[in-house]
């Protein structure tokens, strides 16, 4: 049966809760905020914050929240970019036991408006300084129904929330949040239909947390380690970095990625850790201050969200060594699977099968391949892939029946298809929703954008099912090309084209699995979340006359 368990057994939850059932994960939180004290905490801007200032600037925002009506179970919408006042925020609703909901505010957000109204929140907080001009927040607000609007500084028709908390005390406050309070409301990329709200109480957050520090204290951290935020901590490097502040791990916010930038600051900043989405990654990889041969100041990457190429991932391994943590999750269930640094070494040395893999369970998860009936599979079969862990979300915000059809008989149906080998190792083939049944066969996406980016020329690929007269559905790539090696005089690049690329899958996977056609683009559009967007280059289609692809 494809089933597999934990790679270890779960460690003894912490004591960390002082009084009552208050939630665990924000009294460790504040006890490691606490005993850290002056050390260096957040960088942003070249601006050190130690650990104390940062506990006493959310002991402020609380009070401050708590003026404007905000308390236990509260809602608060929180519009962030990646700055100190942002995370301020996060803890002081945290502490306030408040739901939390972040929402990264950039030209990719949209069903604005929805999220609004659907979040319930009794206030909205937004950052003036990252603010399109094109999405007024206080106006959406005041659309959607919600009547209180802060503004993390200065802003026109709005309450001053850094001013309000400059008023207030910095003593500590009794952390409020219990165990099985809602702690915050992820939504969903929406690149299926609208955004859902997923839910997660605290004692879910708790579950991840310890599950990423058993995975780090196996890791060899050096000291001075410093963990680069790049991506938005709307989304999981949120998670991250405050785990990394558990750890006594300083974290330095980039308000936007840019390879140069990055790698400057990690020339600058000794060694560095970071998470990134796999398209980052290839620009790292293809920046001309990226190092050629490991060694440099690089020492943890971990990386996800969307399916990484093998090629390059081999590349990266073989440029910046064995430096590499893969993650599996879900907005759902925050922690799957993990591919360890060792994996990496072993995928470059003997097993080149594990750049395909996304890792086995970390401790605490079941992972389990069923197949339509409910039945197991076994290994080597595809189905879907389903899970058991303390972090899988407490339910879909306010849609009792849609959680209903995803949480079966304790397991989360997380709607990825993929199999189990021998050894565990999970590898992911594709979304339900993205089979793609060409003549009556199904075909999987990850598979097809694999052979692809197995090319030298090519950067990035996507594929889509779309409509055929001929075979029901038919396979549709979306090709990002990277020539080998520049154009000029007497040294002109052929690009690769589309025959060529449509013969190479069918002499991997098979006629039948050859896209039908292929488009040439500069960029493949991700979602907020960092994953491709199959959505918008449906669209795409559909917008695009035949001739012009």
């Amino acid at each position: 049966m494809s089933t597999v368990e934990p790679t270890s057994a779960p460690a003894p939850t912490p004591e960390f809760a002082r009084e009552g059932h208050a939630a665990r994960y924000v009294t460790g939180t504040v006890d490691a905020f606490d005993r850290y004290g002056d050390r260096t905490a957040l960088v942003s801007a070249d601006r050190d914050i130690g650990y104390r200032e940062l506990l006493t600037a959310t002991y402020r925002l609380a009070r401050a929240l708590r003026t404007q009506g905000v308390e236990r179970g509260s809602g608060v919408v929180c519009l962030v970019t990646n700055t100190p006042e942002a995370l301020y925020l996060r803890f002081a609703c945290h502490v306030l036991g408040a739901r939390y909901v972040a929402v990264q505010l950039n030209a990719l957000t949209e069903d604005l408006a929805h999220i609004l109204v659907d979040a319930d929140p009794t206030v909205v907080v937004f950052d003036p300084r990252g603010t399109p001009p094109d999405q007024p927040v206080p106006l959406v607000a005041a659309r959607a129904g919600v009547r209180r609007v802060l503004a993390l500084g200065p802003a026109a028709a709005t309450t001053d929330l850094l001013a309000l908390a400059a008023a207030q005390p910095a003593t500590p406050i009794a952390v409020a949040a219990e165990e099985d309070d809602i702690a915050g409301i992820c939504y969903t990329g929406g690149t299926t239909g609208t955004p859902k709200g997923v839910a997660c109480t605290f004692a879910a957050l708790a579950a991840a947390s310890e599950a990423s520090a058993r995975t780090a204290a196996g890791l060899p951290l050096p000291d001075g380690l410093r963990f680069i935020a790049a991506t938005s901590i709307a989304y999981a490097v949120g998670d991250l970095a405050v785990q990394m502040l558990v750890l006594g791990i300083a974290v330095e916010l980039h308000e936007v990625f840019d390879a140069g930038t990055f790698w400057a600051a990690v020339r600058r900043s000794g060694p560095v850790a970071t998470f990134l989405y796999p398209p980052q990654l290839y620009q790292l990889l293809d920046h001309p201050a990226a190092p050629t041969e490991p060694g440099g100041h690089l020492a943890l990457v971990v990386y996800g969200s969307s399916p990484v190429a093998p090629r390059r991932l081999r590349q990266a391994i073989e440029r910046l060594g064995p430096i590499f943590l893969q993650g599996y999750a879900q907005t759902e269930v925050t922690s799957v699977t993990i591919l360890t640094p060792e994996d990496h070494l072993a995928a470059v040395i003997d097993r080149p099968q594990l750049l395909a893999s996304v890792g086995r369970p970390v401790p605490g998860c079941t992972i389990s391949i069923l197949d339509e009936q409910g039945r197991e599979r076994a290994p080597g079969e595809v189905g879907e892939v389903c899970v058991r862990s303390a972090s899988v979300m407490t339910g879909y915000w306010r849609q009792p029946e849609l959680t209903a059809q995803v949480v079966r008989d304790g397991r989360l149906h997380t709607g990825d298809l993929g199999y189990l080998d021998d050894d565990g190792y999970l590898y992911l083939v594709g979304r339900l929703r993205d089979m793609i049944i060409v003549n009556g066969r199904n075909c999987h996406a990850a598979p097809v954008e694999a052979a692809l980016t197995g090319h030298p020329q090519v950067r990035q690929a996507a594929v889509v099912g779309v409509p055929s007269e001929e075979t029901g559905e038919a396979i549709h790539a979306f090709v990002v090309r990277a020539p080998d090696r520049p154009a000029g005089p007497g040294n002109r690049a052929e690009l690769v084209d589309a025959e060529h690329l449509r013969a190479l899958v069918a002499d991997q996977l098979g006629a039948l699995r050859a896209p039908a056609a292929v488009t040439f683009v500069d960029d493949i559009p991700l979602t907020a979340a960092g994953k491709p967007d199959k959505k918008a280059l449906r669209a795409s289609l559909e917008a695009t006359p035949v001739g012009a692809r």
